[in-house]
């Protein structure tokens, strides 16, 4: 729901229709940028900035911030970070955009090995050109407390070159 930004805020934000999965909001730049801006004057908000991918239509990129770890030797290893995947599916004004998101981490040590706690929210949602998409985790619950995530996925139609399909 849109309701974090509210509680952090003090400003609701329209929920957009026709998408799930933990979308907050659909923002054009103005709005992606004043929310931003006030996000950073909240004390105890901290804002993990800077991640780019290019991604063609049809192909699928990830953002991977943080590293595996081997919690068990007969197992595949399991993300102690922040994993972000998006499958853009470009129209002519339009961008189908499937985005999952997934956090883990290390919340303790047993018997020496980690204990890692992995939350994930995956949704659709089709926007326009330069707008964004905001993602909310659902909230997990970290050693210092509950934490909340919040996600801002922009996506841009890029033109082609002329002459190229």
């Amino acid at each position: 729901s849109a309701g974090t930004m509210s509680k952090l805020t003090g400003k609701k934000l329209s929920e957009p229709a026709g998408v799930s999965g933990g979308v907050s909001g659909v923002l054009t730049r103005p709005q992606t940028l004043d929310i931003i801006k006030e996000l950073n004057g909240i004390k105890g908000v901290t804002a993990l900035m800077a991640p780019r991918v290019t991604a063609m239509s049809g192909q699928e990129a990830t953002i991977q911030i943080g590293r595996e770890v081997v919690v068990d030797p007969e197992k595949a290893p399991v993300l102690d970070g922040l994993k972000i995947r998006v499958l853009p599916t470009a129209g002519d004004e339009k961008i189908d955009l499937r985005l999952m998101a997934t956090m883990g981490e290390q919340i303790g040590v047993d018997k020496g090995r980690p204990i890692m706690h992995t939350s994930s929210v995956a949704t659709n949602v089709t926007i326009f050109s330069d707008c964004t998409v905001m993602l909310e985790s659902g909230g997990t619950v970290c050693p210092s407390g509950p934490t909340e995530l919040l996600f801002f996925i922009t996506a841009c139609l890029v033109p082609q070159p002329k002459g190229e399909k």
